[in-house]
């Protein structure tokens, strides 16, 4: 993608804001066209005029547009190809938690990249009118966030597998966080070396544990305060910081062996004023 395009991002989402909390129990609403009530299984549906029309089993008529609305992956969609010469971007956070086929209904196979053409497009479930097709622009970039550390969600579904590219994010405890931290907080750039020592080698440790590895290392947002907040005593706030958060998380980590992990922990505060 040419880096002086402008790019328009689309607001970040969680991965359940695509579901159709009120959708019919035995067939869940396709969640790009979210339905926001439910329609008797044979409702019969017809259209006038570009309105979606139909009538429910004691033949009460209604509008289909009464009840569904577009959801955020197809507004994405729909704002990208009205805009191709710009790049689009749609945020789902902890995308590994969801259902990718709750998530991205009938249009998860239109993500690959030779699907992204007009001559790909599907019926949704839930169509405008008869002919209504839909089509993934290329422009419009999904980028899924997740955390492989988590136990619980060890395997990526295949589908993700087969659709997206994975990059891995490394811990960022090097000049630019230094020199970010430094600015924004207040902090002495040789007090943050010395943090940045303490972590890499406890870092080391765990990338080097046979049960944990690298994906359960530390990261630098642990030791960045929020943007300009004052630190005025370095020392207090990283001890704090060890003691609420790194700690208890080592902990987890060496469950069975409690001893490593508060010894892990107060290494990390060796020398340190009390």
């Amino acid at each position: 993608m040419d880096e002086s395009a402008r790019i328009h991002s689309i607001p970040e989402l969680t991965a359940t804001a695509f579901t159709a909390e009120r959708a019919p129990p035995e067939e869940p609403v396709a969640p790009e066209r979210v339905a926001e009530g439910k329609m008797a299984e044979d409702d019969r549906q017809t259209e006038s005029d570009g309105e979606r029309r139909a009538e429910a089993d004691d033949g009460t008529p209604y509008s289909v547009d009464d009840i569904v609305s577009d959801g955020c992956f197809l507004e994405a969609v729909e704002a990208a190809a009205g805009d191709p010469g710009e790049a689009y971007v749609l945020v789902i956070e902890e995308i590994n938690r969801g259902n990718p086929a709750q998530i991205f209904g009938e249009m998860l196979t239109l993500l690959e990249a030779d699907k992204r053409i007009p001559t790909e497009a599907i019926a949704l479930s839930y169509p405008r009118h008869s002919a209504e097709r839909v089509h993934i622009p290329p422009n419009l970039y999904v980028i899924g966030t997740m955390n492989v550390a988590d136990r619980s969600l060890a395997l990526v579904d295949f589908a993700l597998r087969r659709r997206f590219a994975f990059v891995d994010l490394e811990p960022t405890l090097g000049d630019t966080w230094r020199t970010w931290v430094s600015e924004q907080c207040g902090i002495e750039e040789a007090f943050l070396r010395d943090i940045e020592s303490r972590l890499n080698e406890l870092n080391a440790a765990i990338a080097d544990d046979a049960v944990l590895g690298a994906h359960f290392r530390v990261g630098h947002s642990v030791v960045t305060p929020p943007p300009g907040v004052e630190i005025p005593d370095p020392q207090q706030w990283f001890r704090q910081v060890v003691e609420t958060e790194i700690t208890p998380l080592l902990g987890e980590y060496w469950f069975d062996d409690p001893k490593r992990a508060e010894s892990a922990g107060e290494k990390l505060l060796l020398g340190l004023t009390p």
